[in-house]
């Protein structure tokens, strides 16, 4: 991380709240590389309205953090995973999850495209939180697939992300230098929630999921039947349909972020660009995919449509080890990129906040990362699930 740190204001909620930002958000004089060798010296001319709130809020910059090339990876390349050495920490926001997690900074603003945040998350035992679309601007990110993409925030602590999303999910606009009154204490961040809840679990996982993992959710299906909650099974669209035409809608927008380059310039892009930008694909896998992201999003705003929250596995897969770049299960192999995006994309395609949160968390083992989803603009909702959840589901900081 960069080591200039910038103040935020002494009053606010976030007072004492150490942050890291993503490099591909600007922020005025720090590096703004988006993790490309093209941008290596470029610099932030101003500062983007996402971290301007939480500075206003209180929160201190103390770093600009690390990230895959333009946002294009899920590995983070380069970057030690804290809490599992010699495994990935995950990405792309995969500087920004490995700093909170090593106790750097006490939060990270990152992007989230496709998973962004929740996947480095769940590889480091942190809480990931990503808006619901449009929420939180966008200006001053460098772009990914502006379709999809969103910004959010990692945290060790959920009270710690839950008033910080309060400052950054502030309805009203930054415009003309205007100040924010912020309230001085983390009460009413979420609204209390002392009923039973309507819960989807989805019954299916992929073909390559690990049996730890099905074990892990188990788990948590009884505690949450236990504790009186309501469980309704539910069957979302075939992740691996979906990731893939998601792939493809992302790198369609993509090229027309990058398709002002010159070739000299494209060769300066970085690898995970390079790999992404050369996928081919033509006019007719543009239209099934968009067909297959359509009847996907229909279908997952009728899952939400009568249930408080969906709960499904952040991850199918346990972080894989540094070079790893695909997995392989009962003969098959497939992306890595594929296997982390089919846990989390589909949040992306209906524009539903979500939120992914560490359970069981045990010294020298990693936590399982619930991925908590609810309806579009039910964010404070959302976090205010997430708390009676974590109480429910027994969760052990120990």
């Amino acid at each position: 991380m960069s080591t200039t740190p910038v103040l935020g204001r002494s009053d606010g909620v976030l007072s004492g709240v150490d942050l890291c930002v993503k490099d591909n958000i600007a922020v005025k004089g720090q590096p703004f590389t988006a993790g490309h060798p093209l941008f290596a010296q470029r610099r932030g001319q101003t500062t983007a309205p996402a971290v301007e709130l939480l500075l206003q809020a209180g929160a201190r910059l103390v770093g600009m953090t690390r990230t895959d090339s333009g946002g294009f990876g899920v590995t983070s390349p380069g970057v030690e995973n804290p809490v599992l050495p010699g495994r990935s920490v995950g990405g792309s926001s995969g500087g920004a999850a490995a700093a909170v997690a090593a106790g750097l900074a006490d939060l990270g603003l990152g992007t989230d495209t496709g998973g962004s945040i929740r996947i480095p998350a769940a590889c480091t035992g942190l809480f990931g939180f990503k808006p619901s679309l449009g929420r939180v601007p966008t200006e001053g990110v460098w772009p990914l697939a502006p379709s999809f993409d969103h910004v959010g925030l990692l945290s060790r602590d959920l009270p710690v992300l839950c008033v910080a999303a309060r400052a950054l999910l502030n309805e009203r606009q930054i415009a003309g230098g205007v100040r924010y009154s912020f309230p001085k204490t983390a009460s009413s961040i979420t609204p209390a929630i002392d009923r039973p809840l309507v819960i989807a679990i989805e019954e299916t996982v992929p073909w390559y999921g690990e049996p730890c993992i099905s074990a892990a959710m188990g788990k948590v299906k009884l505690r949450l039947s236990r504790a009186g909650h309501k469980l309704e099974r539910t069957e979302l669209p075939n992740r691996d349909e979906l990731a893939a035409a998601f792939g493809c809608l992302v790198l369609s927008e993509a090229r027309e972020v990058y398709g002002y380059l010159s070739t000299k310039d494209r060769s300066k892009l970085g690898p995970a660009a390079h790999r992404a930008l050369s996928a081919k694909f033509d006019h007719s896998d543009l239209v099934r995919a968009g067909a297959i992201a359509s009847r996907a999003r229909t279908a997952i705003e009728a899952c939400l449509a009568d249930v408080d929250v969906l709960l499904t596995p952040t991850l199918f897969l346990t972080p894989p080890r540094l070079g790893e770049h695909r997995v392989n299960r009962d003969g098959r192999s497939i992306p890595i990129v594929h296997a982390f995006l089919a846990g989390t994309c589909f949040a992306n395609v209906a524009g539903a906040p979500t939120l992914a949160m560490p359970i069981e968390r045990r010294v020298g083992a990693l936590p399982f990362s619930l991925h908590l989803t609810a309806r579009r603009d039910q964010d404070f909702e959302l976090l205010g699930i997430a708390e009676r959840l974590l109480c429910d589901c027994g969760n052990d900081p120990t």
